[in-house]
C-alpha cells in the first residue's frame, strides 16, 4: 500500500506542489512507492529541481510537479 500524506507542512514544496493530507504518495519520478521510507531515497534532485509525484486522490491518480526545497 502507498503511503499517505499524514500531514502537509504549510509553505512546503509538498503544499506549493498542491499534495493535500489523505493523497496516497504512488510513485516519484516513475518510481513505485510502497514505503515512506522510498520517498527520501527516491528524491534524487537538488534544491531548485523538479521532482513528479504521482499521487491517488478520490479515486483519481495526479501527477504534480514538486520543486525540491533545500533540506533543514
Amino acid at each position: 500500500t502507498p503511503p499517505v500524506a499524514s500531514a502537509v507542512v504549510s509553505g512546503s514544496a509538498a503544499e506549493k506542489a498542491g499534495i493535500r493530507t489523505g493523497d496516497r504518495i504512488v510513485a516519484i519520478d516513475g518510481r513505485e512507492t510502497e514505503r515512506f521510507e522510498q520517498i527520501t531515497q527516491s528524491v534524487f534532485h537538488r534544491p531548485g529541481e523538479t521532482a513528479s509525484v504521482a499521487v491517488q486522490r478520490s479515486g483519481q491518480t495526479l501527477i504534480l510537479p514538486v520543486v525540491i526545497g533545500a533540506r533543514k
